[in-house]
């Protein structure tokens, strides 16, 4: 009877035998176009010339980046000329309107009318002091 007693008793876990594992992982990091060169190796072997393929793909790519940077630059080029005539067409416009407002100022109070003009040339200069003031003050974003 002893031997259905062994057969019903748990085992307890400090016989059972111990298999011990142990796992190694290895990280590897490349950055750049192409493969490090040990899989461009395998890759050639695996296949023939496709090293080659593959090398000829990152200069292409490297020449689409670089065409993509001379556009950039180009075009922030553009519009900084353009903002620039943008600039003196505003500073010419603004010349004309403050020689208009003097030149009917002086008619106004000429003919008689010397307040009229005093109040016009008050308004036009305050805009244009306001307009200088608030412009250095306040940068563009």
């Amino acid at each position: 009877m002893s031997s259905a007693s062994d057969e019903s008793e748990p085992t307890h876990p400090a016989s059972l035998s111990r298999e011990e594992t142990s796992q190694i992982s290895i990280t590897a990091h490349w950055s750049g176009p192409l493969p490090p060169p040990g899989t461009l190796a395998a890759y050639e072997n695996a296949l023939p010339g496709s090293a080659e393929r593959i090398l000829a793909m990152a200069e292409a790519e490297a020449e689409h980046s670089r065409a993509l940077e001379r556009e950039q630059v180009r075009s922030e080029t553009s519009l900084t000329a353009a903002e620039i005539a943008s600039e003196r067409r505003g500073v010419w416009l603004g010349f004309v309107l403050a020689v208009f407002v003097i030149v009917v100022s002086a008619y106004l109070m000429v003919s008689g009318f010397i307040g009229v003009g005093l109040g016009l040339i008050s308004v036009g200069l305050i805009s244009l002091v306001s307009l200088f003031i608030y412009g250095r003050n306040h940068p563009r974003s």
